[in-house]
């Protein structure tokens, strides 16, 4: 199901979009921590308007479960992904917001494992770097959606497309060679 909402996210409407953000919202933070649900929140953000980006960092940028939000994601495997592509796409004052957000809170941002890569991240940002690879204070960022861009994919890099073994078994698939001729499935267990 994750695949469709990215799909109507990417090729969709404004309206398509506006009505998955209505859906999701308040539950953005929690969805920043699982595997799938974190593309779909990176996708929202990517093309999504800067409206949408605006109400997508005010929950980023609150507190969630007690704690500011934006601590949770840090310290996330897969939220950490969502934070660094907000920090490519929100421009201007969004972006000055979210960098002050995590700088706020950079002594406990230093000792997350995640967090360093943010750090990392936010230094490039500030030199001068911009995520479609041109350098100045002035750019814009990518393209028309739905271009390959090349280059660094936080998605295929942390296995979500190109899973091996283990994602042929969260599909409900056997290893290769656990599959008999008829498509019944062999269990090394099972005398």
């Amino acid at each position: 199901g994750n695949y469709v909402v990215q799909h109507v996210l990417e090729h969709g409407q404004q309206d398509d979009r506006s009505n998955i953000l209505m859906r999701v919202r308040g539950n953005l933070v929690a969805m920043s921590q699982h595997k799938f649900a974190s593309n779909v929140v990176e996708k929202l953000l990517q093309f999504s308007s800067p409206d949408t980006r605006h109400v997508l960092l005010e929950e980023f940028t609150g507190d969630s479960q007690g704690q500011p939000s934006i601590l949770i994601m840090m310290r996330d495997a897969y939220g950490n992904y969502v934070i660094q592509k907000a920090l490519d796409v929100c421009q201007g004052a969004d972006r000055e917001r979210l960098i002050s957000c995590i700088k706020e809170h950079m002594v406990a941002v230093r000792r997350f494992v995640y967090g360093k890569h943010i750090i990392a991240h936010i230094e490039k940002l500030e030199s001068g770097y911009k995520p479609d690879g041109r350098e100045g204070r002035n750019c814009r960022m990518p393209g028309p959606p739905g271009r390959d861009r090349g280059g660094f994919s936080p998605h295929r890099d942390r296995g979500v497309y190109n899973q091996g073994d283990r994602g042929r078994r969260d599909m409900g698939m056997p290893p290769p060679g656990m599959q008999g001729m008829h498509g019944q499935f062999f269990s090394p267990h099972v005398q």
